[in-house]
């Protein structure tokens, strides 16, 4: 097998919990500000039985094949020639997504502490942390999911907390203000978000007793949503209509933070530990790249694909997007309308055909 090591279930909801928050804590409070600033909580309340729909139907197709990877169960439901055609589906939406996500994470380092650094060199900065995971394997990367987890959680829970003094819970009011249809628009990237959750496909096979991480997978989806409506009504408390004009809201939002007057200005722990977050990220999308096209091409091994893959997704993450506006724009006009089909429809379409043809494990 090209990965030898394992991660168990506690390590899988803390690197998939922070692959799908890291950036959502970025970019989207801009996106659903665009349609509902008021009601942007209701977005996340909307994200748990949608996400949540994508997860219960990544599972069901990866219990049926639990010993394979979706890549290599491909080939075996559609024939050799439509299950590649699909991979390459697959694979080309991980590395469009990862190079967004790549741009995203140096983009706010540019924004926020290091605005005279030059874009291509945070980019690199960026991706040593992921490429020295990925190389190390997937149990490495389970193993650092361990302490980090709680090291970020504590800091992003710790900002929260300094925090309640500065709500208005009336900036919240009245409910359904920005109209059902705002809300809805603003939830189809939200739930392409949640729909991250299917790239546990792609390294199922690695996962202790997969057979049993259905409610596992679910429970990510409900703690991210739960997290996300404590970010957006914190958000809307904070800054209220204001917070559609904001760039990174998040990173704004902690320097209100503050104990006493002996420490202020709180926005170095975010920067850290939405950093944290974003190496999970990173180290998942690349990892899920490089292991794939090494089984698409029957390889051996997939870290000598690391550096080639890191170099690319740079290079399309920075010539794509001139400015995080653009990125935003990106992620709420084009993205979610090719990702949720992908995220829906191929694994249905897989389950389907595997039933007809009589594939797959059934107990």
């Amino acid at each position: 097998m090209l990965e030898e090591g394992r991660i168990n279930g506690r390590q899988l909801f803390f690197i998939m919990f922070w692959t799908i928050m890291a950036t959502a804590i970025l970019n989207l409070p801009m996106i659903i500000g665009r349609y509902a600033p008021r009601d942007a909580w209701m977005d996340a309340f909307i994200f748990i039985p949608t996400a949540g729909l994508i997860a219960w139907i990544a599972f069901k197709l990866g219990a049926m094949f639990p010993k394979q990877t979706i890549v290599e169960y491909s080939d075996l439901i559609l024939g050799p020639w439509l299950g590649k055609v699909v991979s390459v589906i697959l694979i080309l939406w991980v590395f469009q997504t990862g190079s967004i996500v790549y741009r995203e994470v140096a983009g706010f380092f540019s924004v926020s502490i290091l605005p005279g650094t030059p874009l291509v060199v945070l980019m690199i900065l960026v991706s040593l942390a992921p490429a020295y995971a990925v190389y190390h394997g997937l149990e490495v990367i389970g193993r650092s999911s361990d302490f980090l987890f709680i090291l970020i959680t504590g800091f992003i829970t710790l900002i929260y907390v300094l925090l309640i003094p500065e709500f208005n819970i009336t900036s919240l009011l009245p409910m359904f203000g920005d109209g059902i249809g705002n809300i809805l628009r603003g939830s189809l990237t939200v739930t392409g978000y949640g729909g991250e959750i299917i790239l546990v496909l792609f390294f199922f096979p690695y996962i202790k007793d997969n057979l049993k991480v259905g409610k596992l997978m679910l429970s990510i989806i409900l703690a991210v949503g739960i997290g996300g409506i404590l970010t957006e009504a914190a958000y809307t408390m904070i800054f209220g209509l204001g917070r559609t004009f904001l760039v990174f809201p998040f990173y704004h939002m902690s320097r209100f933070a503050s104990i006493g007057l002996f420490v202020e200005r709180m926005d170095p722990f975010l920067v850290i530990a939405n950093f944290l977050g974003n190496y999970f990220k990173l180290s998942v999308f690349t990892y899920v790249i490089v292991l794939s096209i090494a089984q698409l091409l029957k390889m051996n091994n997939y870290r000598k694909l690391i550096i080639p893959v890191i170099l690319v997704l740079n290079i399309v993450g920075f010539y794509s997007f001139r400015s995080m506006m653009e990125v935003v724009d990106f992620s709420d006009k084009i993205w979610p309308f090719f990702s949720l089909p992908i995220q829906i429809g191929i694994p249905l379409l897989l389950i389907i055909v595997a039933k007809f043809r009589g594939l797959g494990y059934r107990k």
